[in-house]
């Protein structure tokens, strides 16, 4: 039984180029993401005294491995986000799942001070074939699956944001809405069913009861007085919380000089003041009751009681 709650707060750590191709952007050659934002991270989680765990894409680590061992060193853990961010790695053939995953890995391990031992699908489109891969890579555990009934109101939204050029959806499959929303041992063949796969599984957290989506792309769409009442119900109802942000949601889009299309982004429009005002706001209210943990530490905690 699960005495103490635990928090794991994620970064995917994805580059401006994500967030155009989602839109059917062109892509720019911008590494604003790793040379200001996640120094921002870095300064605001030494503030409020929390190790959180990046998911980084393994095609970024060459130029910005000084940073990501930095972070490492300082206690953040290193993840997988797969090597090139493709969002239907689900739709790939086994084999090019298979590179996704390896090669992020071994790329992302020469910049960790730990073992990678833990995945985040793009777009949380995962399947039983790329789980697969994680266990035989012994990887302790997954954090892909995002059990809300609102992905497919999430899809068309972000449809309409894309104004009919999006070029990649996701929020995985349907059926992942029905998966449990606390840490689970996936079945072998149905990935959203309890079942003996070795690899853990770490929901993203939703709202009870009704499953409302809880991460930061809500956050800063919405604000504090939604915030407080979603975690007035997550807090009593969950021992683990599982709090996903991504990092251009710490940029400020004139100052770093990000394309004026991604205002459309939830949040984008906030300055950086703003912005970092929300995060106290946020971390404050999480730290009052959950302690805040890398993520590979929820998983070691929950395997180490498993009843």
């Amino acid at each position: 039984m699960i005495m103490n709650k635990l928090c794991s707060i994620s970064i995917d750590v994805d580059t401006v180029d994500c967030y155009l191709e989602t839109f059917g952007l062109k892509k720019e050659n911008s590494n604003v993401i790793y040379e200001k934002i996640i120094p921002r991270f870095l300064s605001i989680f030494d503030k409020h005294g929390i190790k959180a765990t990046f998911f980084v894409v393994g095609r970024d680590v060459g130029k910005n491995a000084d940073i990501l061992s930095k972070l490492s060193k300082k206690g953040h853990e290193i993840a997988n986000h797969t090597m090139n961010h493709i969002h239907h790695l689900n739709h790939l053939p086994y084999d090019k799942k298979l590179k996704e995953v390896k090669e992020a890995h071994e790329v992302l391990e020469t910049v960790s001070e730990n073992e990678v031992v833990g995945f985040r699908a793009p777009g949380y489109n995962i399947d039983s074939q790329v789980i697969e891969i994680l266990d035989g890579l012994d990887y302790t555990y997954d954090s892909s699956i995002h059990p809300t009934f609102f992905s497919p109101l999430i899809k068309f939204y972000v449809s309409f944001l894309a104004r009919g050029k999006q070029k990649s959806r996701g929020m995985g499959d349907i059926k992942h809405a029905f998966a449990p929303t606390k840490p689970y041992y996936p079945s072998e063949n149905f990935i959203w069913k309890k079942g003996d796969r070795k690899i853990l599984e770490i929901p993203i957290s939703t709202v009870p009861p009704i499953r409302l989506p809880f991460f930061g792309s809500v956050y800063f769409g919405t604000g504090k007085h939604v915030f407080d009442l979603s975690y007035l119900m997550v807090k009593n109802f969950s021992d683990i919380l599982t709090y996903e942000l991504h990092a251009i949601e710490l940029s400020d889009y004139v100052k770093d000089g990000i394309n004026p299309n991604l205002r459309r982004n939830p949040g984008m429009n906030l300055t950086l003041e703003q912005k970092l005002s929300l995060y106290d706001h946020l971390f404050s209210k999480i730290k009052k009751s959950y302690k805040v943990v890398p993520e590979r530490e929820v998983a070691n905690f929950i395997m180490k009681n498993r009843v």
